[in-house]
């Protein structure tokens, strides 16, 4: 009898340890008859994979006994949650749906049976949570795989309402906007279509209708990108460059301009000299062009000597001194051993700028000299002479 008291204490120790390491819930009985102690016993451990799912999950529930042989039946009672059911078993495994907006649960009663022994029931509450559902989420992308120089259209993706469950509404329309982000792009570019238009074409135009004399100018003549559309890149061009061809000579007859140039000339005497002096004279050229005529042109080039033609003569021109005429020889002769004749005989002179200079005769056998200047200032071993 002692050793029958010794082995259920053993058996209530394990099962007190077994509920303190696992949250499951356990259940367990024992029955004895009137005449033997621990002749009937059942017990069941119910251990859930979790307490709590959201709506739609299915819940698993395993059932186990510590003594062969034992089985196991349940009740549920549900609030607010459809898809519970009763059952036997050695598990529970069933999809339950939540029907409001707020938590449902699932109360399941589990009876272990060993023979005609009932065991005493355990509970397994299950919590099941609402799901919320996005609402409509729409974006806006541009198709970017055009070939070069084509233009993508705008294409709107959508994620209809209802297309992402989650357990608040903000997760829930949250899935639907990274739905977009990861997905819009690819839409477009697979839905979207492109539209190609000319690039710039331009072409250099020279002006040909100028009159005799003129020098044309030339004119770029450009149709500006985007203006043209087409089926292809190429044609769009080809359009482009066709109303260059056809237009261009015609813009720049218009907007070309003719060049005439022209160069006059005018000689001017310089008189602005001091009294006594005689200004010299300087020629003066002067070029121009014109935009309208080869006459006027010309008119401009002879407006630019006259307005420009005494003042250079002014500033370039000389003022000289008249001059005549003056004759000397030396009057040593060569050999003098007393008197050096190419140093010693020399004639100093005013010329015709006014700048003093000297001028050596030589020895007598040089002749007579002449020297052509506006005054003498001075003379030394020499002699006026005619030539």
């Amino acid at each position: 009898m002692k050793k029958h008291l010794l082995l259920i204490l053993v058996f209530l120790y394990s099962l007190i340890l077994k509920a303190q390491d696992c949250p499951s819930i356990t259940g367990w009985i024992k029955t004895t008859s009137n005449t033997s102690l621990g002749t009937c016993e059942a017990n069941v451990v119910a251990n859930a994979s979790t307490q709590s799912i959201f709506s739609g999950e299915t819940i698993a529930i395993n059932l186990t006994t510590s003594k062969p042989g034992t089985t196991f039946s349940w009740t549920f009672a549900q609030l607010g949650v459809t898809g519970a059911s009763s059952g036997s078993g050695t598990a529970i495994n069933q999809i339950l749906n939540n029907v409001r907006t707020v938590d449902g649960t699932v109360t399941y009663t589990i009876t272990p049976k060993l023979g005609s022994c009932f065991g005493t029931p355990v509970t397994v509450v299950i919590t099941i949570k609402p799901l919320f559902k996005n609402v409509l989420k729409s974006g806006t992308f541009t198709k970017n795989n055009c070939a070069s120089g084509g233009t993508g259209s705008t294409i709107t993706y959508t994620v209809p309402a209802g297309t992402y469950s989650e357990s608040s509404q903000t997760a829930a329309d949250q899935k639907a906007q990274q739905d977009i982000s990861l997905n819009g792009q690819n839409y477009a570019n697979a839905n979207g279509s492109c539209t190609f238009t000319n690039i710039a074409v331009s072409g250099t135009f020279t002006r040909n209708n100028c009159g005799t004399g003129g020098t044309p100018s030339s004119v770029v003549y450009t149709i500006a990108a985007g203006t043209q559309s087409a089926s292809s890149q190429a044609a769009a061009n080809a359009i482009a460059q066709n109303l260059v061809n056809n237009n261009g000579q015609a813009y720049a007859n218009t907007n070309g301009y003719c060049t005439y140039s022209s160069t006059r000339s005018g000689n001017f005497t310089r008189n602005n000299c001091p009294s006594g002096r005689t200004g010299s004279v300087v020629s003066f050229s002067a070029q121009a062009t014109s935009n309208t005529s080869q006459a006027d042109a010309d008119a401009r080039a002879l407006a630019a000597v006259n307005a420009g033609g005494q003042a250079n003569a002014n500033a370039l021109g000389t003022c000289t001194l008249p001059t005549r005429l003056f004759y000397y020889k030396g009057i040593y002769p060569r050999g003098d051993t007393r008197h050096n004749p190419n140093t010693d005989c020399w004639v100093k002179y005013i010329d015709r700028d006014g700048v003093q200079r000297t001028f050596y005769t030589g020895p007598i056998e040089n002749g007579c000299r002449q020297i052509t200047a506006a005054s003498i200032v001075d003379t030394s071993a020499v002699d006026p002479c005619t030539p």
